[in-house]
């Protein structure tokens, strides 16, 4: 009979992070490695489970001993799937690295504003400044909202922002006023085509950008005090206005808070989703959420974070094409008990297992490994090829913040109580049919 191995994984303490029994994060953390949280005003952002050296699991073999992701796939080539591996040679990366990184983020405070290279930037970044690109990766990303997600991602409709340049003077002083023209000219223009399009909006994004220190404190005080007076007057502010003061509040005199009009803004429910493909700009805001993403912690950052900021880099890299907005999604439904969100890209595949109380349910065998981990509730599992009449099913419990690795071809059997369970499981994607 297969066994699965438990992990032991890290948790990044990022300052955007919810503190202490507040988040998230921090009771995964405590639970997965037995330990208390003693500071309830330290930040607990991100639990990463995976590979990645920035913050790598440990697995437990069954003498409780730790043992390195590398060291364990090299001894179970069979264990870890043919797929993987054929994958990792194709792409000419490590043999022994898994092709994804598995995480939940709390988030109390934005993130900056950011996008992630592909792979043909990621690997020059990495050569030229390998302090601050520390593999050579690309990372595209799923983010699952576990209670509710509030995030930027994409840019607006052009004739949105074009609007409110011009019903905003502050807009109109921090970004040079060529370019304002030239945007507005080029995307009324019926016979402008989308590179053109893009172009234009790639301008007035740079402008913003490059916009000095001095002008941008000097307008967000205008904008405050705009704001101030509309709510004093009883007017009603727009919901790019109620945005900006936010960001502007967390992170004064930032360019970044202007950003509140000129990209979506995005309200994601509990079971939903977004995939964020390389080259898009984004930030979180606020909530819990499950990431996955290829293995990578390549981030270009440029706005609302202490963190170094690569303007230059994330001008230059960014999709400015008017039809790149990300969408938010809902999972394909495998079975009664079983969500499936497939992004386009190939690192990874990511199922929502969910088993109310008093139930029996036998989960499909992955063929390459995978990593389970139990989000809230409790069960027993049994491994085992499958279920009916003429075996008699040995279980053990598993708990919220359990992390497995699950060898591959491994079937488990949930069997829960008084209590149902949520899992996350991921492993390899396919090249089938993707949301």
């Amino acid at each position: 009979m297969n066994k699965i191995y438990s992990m032991k994984c890290v948790a990044q303490n990022y300052a955007w992070g919810k503190q202490g029994q507040e988040s998230l994060v921090a009771k995964l953390w405590s639970l997965n490695n037995n330990k208390e949280i003693t500071n309830n005003k330290e930040p607990f952002a991100e639990f990463w489970m995976g590979d990645h050296p920035n913050g790598p699991s440990k697995i437990m073999d069954s003498n409780s001993k730790e043992i390195e992701f590398e060291e364990w796939i090299e001894k179970n080539k069979e264990k870890t799937g043919e797929e993987i591996l054929e994958f990792n040679e194709s792409r000419n990366n490590p043999k022994n690295q898994l092709p994804f990184l598995f995480k939940v983020l709390s988030i109390n405070k934005t993130l900056s504003i950011q996008a992630h290279p592909d792979r043909e930037l990621a690997q020059k970044l990495h050569k030229n400044y390998p302090d601050i690109y520390k593999d050579p990766n690309h990372k595209p990303e799923l983010a699952i909202a576990i209670s509710g997600l509030e995030a930027i991602m994409g840019f607006k409709p052009l004739q949105q922002i074009n609007q409110n340049i011009q019903n905003f003077n502050y807009l109109q002083n921090v970004i040079d006023g060529n370019a304002a023209n030239q945007f507005s000219t080029v995307i009324n223009d019926p016979n402008s085509d989308e590179n053109q399009k893009s172009q234009v909006l790639k301008l007035v994004f740079s402008s913003l950008l490059n916009c000095s220190d001095e002008v941008i404190k000097n307008q967000l005080e205008n904008m405050k005090k705009e704001i101030e007076s509309k709510i004093e007057k009883g007017i009603e502010i727009s919901d790019e206005e109620k945005l900006a003061i936010k960001l502007n509040t967390q992170f004064p005199n930032d360019s970044g808070a202007f950003l509140a009009f000129f990209m979506n803004h995005l309200f994601l429910q509990k079971g939903e989703c977004v995939f964020i493909k390389e080259n898009i700009c984004h930030a979180y805001i606020s909530g819990d959420i499950i990431e996955c993403m290829a293995r990578s912690d390549n981030v270009v950052r440029a706005g609302l974070t202490p963190k170094f900021q690569d303007k230059k880099t994330l001008i230059e890299m960014l999709d400015y094409s008017p039809s790149q907005n990300s969408k938010i999604q809902k999972p394909k439904q495998i079975d009664s008990f079983v969500s499936s969100f497939e992004p386009s890209f190939e690192e990874f595949i990511v199922h929502q297992i969910s088993v109310p109380k008093n139930q029996l349910y036998s989960y499909r065998q992955n063929q390459n490994l995978s990593i389970l981990l139990v989000l809230f509730g409790s069960a027993n599992i049994s491994l085992s090829e499958k279920i009916d009449s003429n075996h008699d099913l040995s279980f053990f419990k598993i708990k919220q913040g359990d992390v497995f690795l699950i060898p591959a071809k491994t079937q488990i059997s949930f069997q829960t109580e008084q209590e149902s369970i949520t899992c996350y499981s991921v492993t390899l994607g396919n090249k089938g049919e993707k949301i």
